[in-house]
């Protein structure tokens, strides 16, 4: 199904607030797969994935007695192993209870039959920015909701926590700190503090 972008939509807005993902990740209860859907954003943004590094993910990527991920980036992007939480943790193990066995992907289509994941059936990243879409026109969000939005939201996150900037440089696989400035001018706390004492404010 198409989903089109309203023209009254906004185009300023780079990332969500965790609020407005728990409201996407609630709203995924209402789409056809819920399980896998609120998986694969929860993770997506977790993770800070681009699109296409969350559809290539594999389970033999995962770890779940050490409760790790490794984390594959594309773009030359640099790779890391990072800690599993303990929601998408209970997730995985849940989807993982359905899978074909001979499947490597995580993340797969609906093609044939009344089974979700099936051989071969890789999800793939224009389908989750469809996903993505209508989720965010469910939201009523006044822009337009995509897959990168997601990986934009951990970054501005992290940086308005005040995590150091290479570690965040390395928690989103970056290979130059001026890549990961970016989200520091996101942050709206580097500003917290600079009008004190103004009779404006």
């Amino acid at each position: 199904m198409l989903v089109k972008i309203g023209k009254n939509k906004k185009k300023f807005r780079k990332f969500l607030y965790e609020h407005e993902i728990a409201q996407v990740l609630e709203l995924c209860q209402q789409t056809r797969y819920p399980l896998r859907n609120e998986t694969l954003l929860l993770i997506t943004y977790n993770h800070a994935y681009r699109a296409a590094e969350v559809c290539n993910l594999q389970w033999n990527h995962l770890d779940f007695n050490n409760n790790t991920i490794t984390i594959e980036r594309q773009k030359g992007g640099v790779d890391s192993i990072h800690p599993m939480g303990m929601k998408e943790k209970y997730l995985l193990l849940k989807m993982r209870e359905e899978r074909e066995e001979n499947c490597p992907y995580v993340f797969t289509s609906f093609l044939y039959g009344w089974k979700l994941y099936q051989a071969g059936t890789q999800f793939e990243p224009q389908n989750l920015y469809r996903l993505c879409l209508k989720l965010g026109n469910m939201a009523n969000f006044d822009f337009p909701f995509t897959p990168h939005m997601l990986r934009h939201s951990k970054g501005t996150y992290l940086a308005e926590k005040d995590i150091n900037i290479f570690k965040i440089k390395n928690y989103l696989g970056h290979r130059r700190i001026s890549s990961t400035e970016y989200y520091v001018h996101l942050a709206a706390n580097q500003f917290q503090g600079i009008n004190e004492g103004s009779m404006f404010m």
